[in-house]
Protein backbone atom coordinates (compact mmCIF):
# COMPACT_ATOMS: atom_id res chain seq x y z
CA UNK A 1 0.00 0.00 0.00
CA UNK A 2 2.54 2.40 0.93
CA UNK A 3 4.28 1.97 -2.78
CA UNK A 4 0.99 2.66 -4.47
CA UNK A 5 0.54 6.02 -2.14
CA UNK A 6 4.35 6.68 -3.29
CA UNK A 7 3.43 6.58 -7.06
CA UNK A 8 0.29 8.15 -6.73
CA UNK A 9 2.16 11.32 -5.25
CA UNK A 10 4.93 11.47 -8.00
CA UNK A 11 2.09 11.01 -10.44
CA UNK A 12 0.52 13.83 -8.72
CA UNK A 13 3.52 15.67 -8.26
CA UNK A 14 4.90 15.43 -12.29
CA UNK A 15 1.46 16.47 -13.65
CA UNK A 16 1.25 20.07 -11.62
CA UNK A 17 4.76 20.75 -13.15
CA UNK A 18 3.81 20.23 -16.58
CA UNK A 19 0.83 22.51 -16.10
CA UNK A 20 3.45 24.99 -14.32
CA UNK A 21 5.73 25.31 -17.08
CA UNK A 22 3.16 25.20 -19.64
CA UNK A 23 1.30 28.21 -18.10
CA UNK A 24 4.52 29.57 -18.27
CA UNK A 25 5.60 28.59 -21.99
CA UNK A 26 2.29 30.35 -22.26
CA UNK A 27 3.25 33.73 -20.63
CA UNK A 28 6.14 34.17 -22.49
CA UNK A 29 5.05 33.74 -25.87
CA UNK A 30 2.31 35.94 -24.69
CA UNK A 31 4.97 38.56 -23.96
CA UNK A 32 7.04 37.77 -26.73
CA UNK A 33 4.31 38.27 -29.19
CA UNK A 34 2.69 41.44 -28.14
CA UNK A 35 5.95 42.84 -27.64
CA UNK A 36 6.41 41.96 -31.67
CA UNK A 37 3.26 44.07 -32.27
CA UNK A 38 4.06 46.93 -30.78
CA UNK A 39 7.78 46.92 -31.71
CA UNK A 40 5.61 47.27 -35.28
CA UNK A 41 3.70 50.51 -34.17
CA UNK A 42 5.57 53.38 -34.14
CA UNK A 43 3.19 55.56 -32.67
CA UNK A 44 3.16 53.75 -28.63
CA UNK A 45 6.07 53.82 -27.40
CA UNK A 46 4.71 54.01 -23.44
CA UNK A 47 2.75 50.82 -24.10
CA UNK A 48 6.41 49.05 -25.14
CA UNK A 49 7.92 50.45 -22.16
CA UNK A 50 5.81 49.34 -20.08
CA UNK A 51 5.33 45.81 -21.40
CA UNK A 52 8.78 45.25 -21.69
CA UNK A 53 9.54 46.15 -18.58
CA UNK A 54 7.15 43.61 -16.99
CA UNK A 55 8.31 41.01 -19.31
CA UNK A 56 12.06 41.66 -18.36
CA UNK A 57 10.61 41.62 -14.12
CA UNK A 58 8.66 37.66 -15.12
CA UNK A 59 11.60 36.64 -17.80
CA UNK A 60 15.09 38.35 -16.88
CA UNK A 61 17.30 36.47 -19.06
CA UNK A 62 14.95 36.94 -22.19
CA UNK A 63 17.71 38.77 -24.37
CA UNK A 64 14.78 39.41 -26.66
CA UNK A 65 13.22 41.60 -23.94
CA UNK A 66 16.23 43.88 -22.98
CA UNK A 67 16.54 44.70 -26.92
CA UNK A 68 12.49 45.78 -26.79
CA UNK A 69 13.20 47.63 -23.79
CA UNK A 70 16.28 49.33 -24.91
CA UNK A 71 14.74 50.25 -28.32
CA UNK A 72 11.68 51.92 -26.48
CA UNK A 73 14.39 53.73 -24.59
CA UNK A 74 15.91 55.35 -27.80
CA UNK A 75 12.56 56.60 -28.99
CA UNK A 76 12.15 58.17 -25.67
CA UNK A 77 15.33 59.72 -26.55
CA UNK A 78 16.96 58.11 -23.01
CA UNK A 79 20.15 56.73 -24.70
CA UNK A 80 22.08 56.31 -21.59
CA UNK A 81 19.54 54.13 -20.20
CA UNK A 82 19.00 52.23 -23.29
CA UNK A 83 22.97 51.68 -23.52
CA UNK A 84 22.74 49.63 -20.07
CA UNK A 85 19.93 47.51 -20.82
CA UNK A 86 21.13 46.65 -24.50
CA UNK A 87 24.46 45.85 -23.53
CA UNK A 88 22.95 43.71 -20.45
CA UNK A 89 21.10 41.75 -23.33
CA UNK A 90 24.08 40.73 -25.09
CA UNK A 91 25.30 39.09 -21.39
CA UNK A 92 22.19 36.99 -22.38
CA UNK A 93 22.75 36.45 -26.13
CA UNK A 94 23.60 32.77 -27.16
CA UNK A 95 23.18 31.63 -30.35
CA UNK A 96 20.17 34.29 -31.72
CA UNK A 97 22.79 36.23 -34.31
CA UNK A 98 19.35 37.55 -35.83
CA UNK A 99 18.50 39.47 -32.81
CA UNK A 100 22.15 40.18 -31.80
CA UNK A 101 22.53 42.10 -35.10
CA UNK A 102 19.10 44.39 -33.88
CA UNK A 103 20.90 45.15 -30.62
CA UNK A 104 24.19 46.17 -32.31
CA UNK A 105 21.88 47.95 -34.23
CA UNK A 106 20.32 49.72 -31.32
CA UNK A 107 23.47 50.03 -29.53
CA UNK A 108 25.04 52.17 -32.22
CA UNK A 109 22.33 54.35 -32.25
CA UNK A 110 22.57 55.19 -28.58
CA UNK A 111 26.19 55.67 -29.03
CA UNK A 112 25.85 58.41 -32.02
CA UNK A 113 22.65 59.65 -30.48
CA UNK A 114 25.36 60.84 -27.45
CA UNK A 115 28.20 61.66 -29.36
CA UNK A 116 30.51 58.85 -29.00
CA UNK A 117 30.98 58.08 -32.87
CA UNK A 118 33.79 55.05 -31.73
CA UNK A 119 31.14 52.95 -29.91
CA UNK A 120 28.43 53.35 -32.19
CA UNK A 121 31.00 52.48 -35.34
CA UNK A 122 32.34 49.62 -33.03
CA UNK A 123 29.16 47.89 -32.64
CA UNK A 124 28.23 48.53 -36.09
CA UNK A 125 30.99 46.58 -37.16
CA UNK A 126 29.51 43.68 -34.76
CA UNK A 127 26.42 43.39 -36.82
CA UNK A 128 26.90 40.25 -39.54
CA UNK A 129 25.71 40.33 -42.56
CA UNK A 130 22.71 38.15 -44.06
CA UNK A 131 20.86 37.34 -40.84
Amino acid sequence: DLNVAQKQTNTTSVSYTAISNNMESNDLERYKSRIKGLLMMTEDNSLLLQVSEEALEDYPAQPYFYYANGYALNRDKKHKEAIEILETALDYMLTDISLANKIYTELSTAYNAISNPSKANMYLRKVKPGF
